[in-house]
């Protein structure tokens, strides 16, 4: 995971901004379960005075990951060379 973040802080003029960022990766316990997601956040705010205050904020993740939906009997598990890594739902059939 890598992430960064950006903040002006509250400037004399009363705006502020803040951006921040985040990447994530990742292969997965069990077979066929890669993982990778972007996420972001932006704020920008301006005060007009001590009472008064307008922000807009936007976020939002993109996301892909692989899955095992089906849950199977132990016996399979055990059965397989991959034990508990085997996903029924991923892999190869008949070389495809």
């Amino acid at each position: 995971k890598i992430s960064a973040t950006v903040s002006t802080g509250k400037l004399d003029n009363g705006w502020a901004a803040t951006v921040s960022g985040a990447r994530t990766v990742g292969d997965g316990y069990v077979d066929g379960t890669e993982f990778s997601g972007f996420s972001y956040f932006i704020n920008i705010a301006k005060d007009f005075n001590e009472d008064h205050q307008l922000s807009f904020t936007a976020f939002g993740a993109q996301q892909r990951h692989g899955q095992r939906q089906n849950a199977l009997p132990m016996e399979i598990y055990r059965l397989s060379e991959r034990g508990t890594r085997f996903n029924q739902d991923w892999g190869y059939r008949n070389g495809d």
